[in-house]
């Protein structure tokens, strides 16, 4: 039990009437959308009716994502880590988690990301928890995201999604990609969007003469990942980076984020002699006063499920200029002057600069961005929603469990 960050409470020191335990499952605890929706829902949700636990398949993470098993920590929920390194550790993985979910005995079982959706499903599909009165364990898995490469995953996905009960989609995108792409049970899918925590935003703005951005100069904001198949759109920024920055001369470029691909990226801003117009931070902590300062959010993503960040800018009052992938689709369904097609590149370069170049209309489509994130996307109101559904989930199981009970009790008779 060494890879427990905190010591779990036993079965048998469980109060009279105890809440619901639920193992919330991911594949890794990086800092990324999932990772931070997942620690948002288990220290958020109701400890009157749940208790979370968290079951990380991958290794422990160090540097920026330590943040977030800091925050689970504080909230007293123990997270377990399993050091999965790759495939061969598949099967050793599955076989712990099985034997943890045994242990632990939750009342629903709740994945996020595709190897846990697969091994947690897996795992749960035959446990019992009788302290709860109940024949079988709900299983939830997270649809986070219409990935259209590495299509090899969907039969593997299609076939483990029979055991689960429903499969939350964080957009109406992302549920369309899992009926007609992966081939999910329709009947299955449910949506909960994403949320923002409105309360945190906007922050003070940060001074972006610490960002690299001389004095006098504004820029314009890209947050995400850099990983190799390009699914923010980073690297397509970049080639058309000369472009946009010759038609705003008073304007930097700042990317937020890191991955895979950052170091290649970093070489290729330097080849296009743009190294004292752009200008690369990682990953950072203080994300919302970078936001406060920024013009514009840049989303040029190639593919989406509900971007954490659009929802962000749009919190902090911001614009956002973003391709009309899954997701933000619906984030921007009624400003459509904010989004562009996926391929239309030059269409959305022109709209960047008319965004940037006209602070009235900055200020417009913030406030409409501010009060649409109020009002539609309240991190509490997502948190609801997902109690709700585990509620209902819970009670279904333990009425199946009444009823399997009065009908053994009947047939012995």
């Amino acid at each position: 039990m060494d890879n427990w960050v905190q010591t779990t409470i036993e079965v048998g020191d469980r109060p009279e009437n105890p809440p619901h335990r639920i193992a919330l499952c991911i594949t890794e605890l990086n800092v990324g959308g999932a990772e931070r929706f997942l620690v948002e829902l288990a220290t958020r949700l109701s400890r009157s009716l749940f208790e979370p636990a968290v079951y990380c398949l991958g290794r422990r993470p160090h540097g920026p994502s330590e943040t977030l098993i800091a925050r689970l920590a504080a909230a007293n929920v123990p997270v377990r880590f399993f050091d999965a390194c790759g495939v061969c550790d598949g099967f050793r993985v599955l076989r712990q988690l099985r034997n943890e979910f045994r242990r632990q005995r939750p009342a629903l079982v709740q994945t996020f990301l595709w190897h846990a959706n697969v091994l947690g499903t897996l795992a749960a599909r035959a446990l019992a928890n009788p302290a709860n009165h109940q024949s079988r364990v709900p299983i939830v898995t997270g649809l986070r995201v219409a990935e259209p490469v590495r299509r090899w995953r969907r039969p593997i996905e299609r076939w483990a999604g029979r055991w689960a009960d429903r499969h939350v989609a964080v957009s109406e995108g992302v549920a369309r990609f899992a009926r007609e792409r992966i081939g999910l049970a329709a009947e299955k899918i449910v949506v909960i969007p994403n949320g923002v925590d409105v309360e945190r935003f906007p922050a003070p703005a940060i001074d972006p003469q610490s960002l690299g951005v001389r004095p006098g100069r504004r820029f314009l904001l890209f947050v995400g990942r850099l990983d190799k198949q390009d699914q923010k759109g980073a690297s397509q920024l970049i080639e058309y980076a000369p472009m946009l920055l010759n038609k705003l001369e008073e304007h930097d470029l700042v990317l937020v984020g890191d991955g895979p691909a950052a170091e290649a990226l970093r070489r290729r801003t330097a080849q296009l002699g743009l190294q004292d117009r752009v200008h690369w931070l990682g990953w950072r902590g203080d994300l919302p006063g970078i936001l406060a300062a920024a013009d514009l959010l840049i989303a040029p993503s190639r593919w989406e499920g509900m971007s954490n960040i659009v929802l962000e800018a749009m919190a902090s009052g911001k614009p956002v200029v973003a391709r009309a992938a899954e997701g933000i689709s619906e984030l921007l369904a009624d400003q459509p002057e904010q989004k562009f097609a996926i391929h239309d590149w030059l269409g959305f370069i022109d709209r960047i600069v008319v965004v940037a170049s006209d602070v009235a209309l900055q200020l417009r489509l913030g406030k409409l961005n501010r009060a649409k994130a109020e009002i539609s996307f309240r991190l509490d109101q997502t948190i609801a929603r997902y109690e709700r559904l585990y509620a209902d989930l819970i009670e279904g199981s333990q009425r199946q469990f009444s009823s399997k009970m009065r009908e053994t009790k009947n047939n012995r008779k």
